[in-house]
């Protein structure tokens, strides 16, 4: 037998065989190395980045941390200083005051100088680091009161950290103050403690990094606190560079002319920063090396991959080629054992018959193996007989005892009171028990026994839900189903249901039974559980079929009455919200009572939420029903031993056929109400267009008025003050305007009010004393006009805000405006209303060198002796006094009465409203200092105030005005005198 092709060819595919047996070692080897090298490539070059990263944090973070709490010892060791000192001061011990500052300085080394300073800003006394206080800097009596360290803690009582500076005649010592005020007895600010902080011996150091971030702390103005790596020559590109970037991220910047990996950190107990900075080409050369060093090994291990691969591919193809040659031999013709090297053929052959034996006696032992488990299966199929027979026995007392359980079930749940439902989620079919079925008003046998006759008797608001919350139920895998909804019962009425059920399981984990039980809780959710009348809810379902009824029958035979108690919040506020609590109670049966009175004792009473009833009528008249329950307000209510007095605002909306929801006719008995409120206490008002009228433009004035908050929609305007003594202009007083794009120029009439109540007044109050600060400070710097002042309106909102003070410091501090050249105005109302804290804010203002002027004085409830408590420098005439000069009356005594008192007070008068030059006059010779109003100028814009200021150089020249004159200064702003006159302030 011979094969169809020649020696040669057998040759030629024994060696391609050898050859591609190397290839495939080669991949198999070589593949692996390269990937992994790639990937170590990339992994280390993520590591190198993520290591730079943390090393930027750790370092930045570890100079934050100590450098925020060596602060934070010595600012708490300057406010214990301001609390000994005050304590000190107290006693009138002078000589303590030396003794605990001598300590502080003893105690923390850290500081360079030391002192303590009157409420004036004169030294009391001072010491140097490591020398006694009396032998220190003689500083006794020298004034600091210009300084920052004195005018901050006075001003804003908190401690203060100024920035970074070189100590005068401290020799190059770089220096911190912390300074904090000291407050006496009575509260009030009476000096301040400052301590100069050597920050070289801030425990600043270096953490074991290995690629060591240089490191920069800042102050808020720049200058460095501290700097480890001196090679970062240009830290303020460095620092200039992030301040566009993220506190507390790591990010990549250009500075220096070079890149940086930088992150920067804020100290909280003080304006400064610390940043930590790595060059970008330290990462880069860690990752050069690497990759010089990677390389090198690849290529080493890919060279000991090839010899590795060549050798075994050898060691593998040999023994194929020895078979090969034999089997080439014995194509020839030629025995094996004539051959070279095939002694061990016969042996090979001999060793495989061998196997087969072996194999055969492997798989006898396998056979019998076998037989053996056959025999064990028939024993226990045997077994399995007697297994089954048990547990038939076992079936049929379970089964019994099962029949026993279901007749205990079925007795109980005919004993219950609540409805039990079982839905069979295989085959569709629900089971509803007796109960079940009684709640709707239907009788035991009725036809149900579908989810759909469910679903189709629930609300239409709540079937979509109910059905939702069933099938969300058969797909959790736990916890248990329960909702609340409502079910119409068979008198057409809606009955609040709880239903509750658990889902039964198969092994599949799939569910095949869903049951549970419901029960009516129509009464908990329809009641009010304060007074026990009907809540919100079930006064929207009542008047809601009284709606619909009516119009079934063409005849909206009903009425709402709307109650809200007058100055209920000053009970709760005052005797506390359990003797509210009293009063609505009362309320609810005085309610009840009135509605007897008038003979409607089928009437809904309800309870709408707070101090707010409602009462639904059918029938009737309303207005009986609202006097009514006036009169049973009348008397008193006794809460404890306190008699309290409570009238209530009446509102009613009778029935329309316009009407479709139960909403919009609460809504339009609550807006009568709110008209009531309006005209008085205890008043009555019957709904009508005007009000819907009145409240929609109200709506919509408000919302417009918000948008022209956000868009700054608004202009100022200058109305000029003179000096009627000397005739020249003295200042000005700020009034708002709102341009509206559509509605033109809208006087502060029409939108303060509404700013008030909606808190709008405090971001535009802001806005306007921040232009009319810049606008004066822009006169000032161009004009010259140093003695002119500016008077800028307050109001109560803004009064009331924490940080009043604050903001007026800044807004003076960005316009560059002197606090000598600004006045806040102020109503008696609104410094009434905020009687407990005015007085403190108003001081904190005049210390600041603002001055404060009293509006409308003589329209409020002020009294003298609180007037004479605040510190007011100015008294403003209302415009309602001036205008009864020259009329019969007491107006002129009245005006002079409070110029006199103005006088005796110390403070300067300014009337308002001036029209003719009979009141300029008459004004004058009653000693009035100051005077605004239409005779003197209208409200100008600030280009004509500015040529005002030019051109007459704040000199009033003739300015003889009358009545028709200021008529004839309409100019579409000013059409009509009166409006202008009510709309001017």
């Amino acid at each position: 037998m011979t094969f169809p092709w020649t020696r040669a060819q057998r040759r030629g595919q024994r060696l391609q065989f050898h050859a591609v047996l190397q290839r495939q070692m080669l991949v198999l080897t070589l593949g692996p190395i390269v990937v992994m090298a790639v990937a170590g490539f990339w992994y280390y070059g993520r590591v190198l980045e993520a290591v730079a990263r943390n090393e930027l944090r750790t370092a930045a973070q570890h100079s934050r941390d100590e450098l925020e709490f060596f602060l934070k010892v010595h600012r708490e060791a300057i406010e214990t200083l301001a609390y000994g000192v005050g304590e000190a001061a107290a006693r009138g011990d002078e000589s303590a005051v030396g003794h605990w500052v001598a300590r502080t300085q003893q105690a923390h080394p850290a500081f360079l100088t030391m002192l303590a300073t009157d409420a004036r800003g004169r030294i009391r006394c001072a010491t140097r680091r490591g020398l006694e206080s009396r032998d220190g800097r003689q500083l006794g009596g020298r004034d600091v009161s210009d300084r920052e360290y004195f005018r901050r803690p006075m001003a804003s009582g908190q401690t203060y950290v100024s920035g970074v500076f070189q100590g005068r005649g401290l020799g190059n010592d770089l220096i911190a103050a912390i300074s904090a005020p000291v407050v006496g007895a009575d509260g009030r600010r009476i000096g301040v403690v400052e301590g100069s902080l050597d920050l070289r011996m801030a425990p600043i150091g270096h953490s074991a990094l290995e690629m060591r971030p240089r490191v920069v702390a800042h102050d808020h103005v720049g200058s460095t606190v501290f700097a480890t790596g001196p090679e970062v020559a240009e830290w303020g590109e460095l620092r200039n560079a992030l301040r566009r970037q993220a506190v507390n991220q790591v990010v990549q910047v250009e500075a220096a002319r070079q890149s940086y990996q930088a992150v920067r950190y804020a100290l909280a107990s003080a304006q400064w920063e610390v940043i930590a900075a790595l060059p970008s080409g330290v990462v880069l050369e860690r990752a050069r090396a690497f990759h010089i060093s990677a390389t090198g090994l690849l290529l080493l291990a890919l060279g000991i991959a090839w010899q590795l691969a060549a050798r075994v591919a050898r060691r593998m193809s040999q023994p194929l080629e020895e078979i090969t040659g034999k089997l080439e031999r014995y194509e020839l013709g030629e025995e094996f054992g004539r051959l070279e090297g095939t002694r061990e053929a016969p042996e090979e052959i001999e060793r495989i018959e061998g196997e087969l034996g072996r194999m055969g006696q492997r798989l006898k032992e396998s056979y019998d193996k076998l037989r053996a488990a056959l025999e064990e299966r028939d024993g226990a199929n045997r077994k399995l007989e007697g297994l089954l027979k048990e547990l038939d026995r076992k079936v049929l007392e379970r089964t019994a005892e099962l029949e026993e359980s279901e007749r205990r079930y079925a007795l109980a749940a005919k004993g219950s009171n609540d409805g039990i439902w079982d839905w069979d989620l295989r085959t569709g079919r629900v089971y509803y028990s007796e109960r079940w079925k009684a709640m709707v008003g239907l009788a035991g046998d009725a036809e149900l026994n579908e989810l759909g006759s469910w679903l189709r008797l629930a609300h239409p608001e709540d079937a979509v839900r109910l059905e939702w919350e069933l099938q969300r139920q058969a797909i959790r895998k736990q916890g248990q189903f329960e909702v609340e909804y409502r079910l119409r019962h068979k008198d057409g009425t809606w009955r609040w249901m709880l239903c509750r059920g658990a889902v039964e399981r198969g092994e599949d984990g799939k569910a095949q039974r869903m049951a549970g039980s419901q029960s009516d809780v129509t009464g908990t959710k329809l009641g009010d559980p304060l007074t026990g009348l009907a809540n919100r809810l079930a006064i929207v379902e009542r008047l809601q079929v009284v709606i619909d009824r009516g119009k079934e029958t063409g005849m909206a035979a009903y009425a709402v009455i709307f109650l809200d108690l007058d100055r209920f919040k000053l009970i709760n506020d005052s005797l506390g919200h359990a003797a509210g609590d009293e009063v609505l109670l009362d309320v609810a049966q005085r309610l009840e009572a009135g509605i007897r009175r008038a003979g409607h004792e089928g009437a809904l009473i309800g309870r709408m939420g707070g101090d707010e009833f409602v009462v639904v009528l059918e029938g009737g008249c309303p207005a009986e029903v609202g006097q009514a329950i006036r009169l049973e307000m009348k008397a008193p209510f006794h809460v404890g031993t306190s008699v309290v007095f409570a009238s209530a605002s009446i509102g009613i909306a009778q029935g329309r056929l316009e009407y479709h929801l139960a909403e919009d006719v609460l809504r339009d008995a609550d807006t009568a109400m709110y008209h009531a409120k309006s005209s008085g206490p205890g008043e009555v008002a019957v709904f009508d267009d005007q009000m819907r009228a009145h409240a929609v433009e109200r709506f919509e004035l408000e919302s417009a008025l918000r948008q022209a908050v956000d868009r700054k929609e608004f202009t100022l305007r200058f109305q000029p003050q003179v000096n009627l003594h000397t005739g020249r202009l003295s200042g000005m007083e700020v009034l708002v305007r709102w341009q509206h794009p559509e509605w033109g120029l809208v006087p502060p009439g029409r939108f303060i009010g509404i700013a008030e109540e909606t808190g709008l007044i405090q971001p535009l109050g802001r806005w306007i004393l921040e232009e009319s600060c810049r606008q004066m400070a822009d006169w000032v710097e161009r004009l010259g006009c140093e003695d002119l002042t500016i008077s800028v309106n307050l109001s109560s909102k803004q009064l009331a805000e924490p940080e009043l003070t604050a903001q007026v410091e800044g807004i003076l501090e960005a316009t560059g405006l002197s606090s000598a050249r600004l006045n806040l105005e102020l109503t008696e109302s609104a410094v009434a209303d905020e009687r407990f804290m005015a007085k403190a804010k108003l001081e904190d203002l005049v210390r600041m060198g603002i001055g404060l002027e009293l509006d409308d004085f003589g329209t409020g409830y002020s009294s003298l002796g609180q007037l004479q408590k605040m510190p007011f420098r100015t008294l403003k005439v209302d415009r309602s006094f001036v205008q009864t000069i020259g009329t019969e009356g007491e107006g002129e005594r009245l005006v002079k009465s409070v110029l006199q008192l103005a006088r005796s007070l110390g403070m300067t008068a300014v009337a308002e409203g001036i029209e003719t030059e009979m009141q300029a006059r008459v004004l004058a010779e009653m000693g009035c200092d100051f005077a605004q109003g239409f005779y003197f100028w209208k409200p100008l814009t600030a280009a004509e105030m500015e040529q005002v200021i030019r051109e007459k150089g704040g000199r009033v020249e003739d300015p003889a005005a009358s009545l028709l004159a200021l008529a004839a200064l309409g100019d579409g702003e000013h059409g009509e005198v009166q409006p202008v006159l009510e709309g001017a302030h």
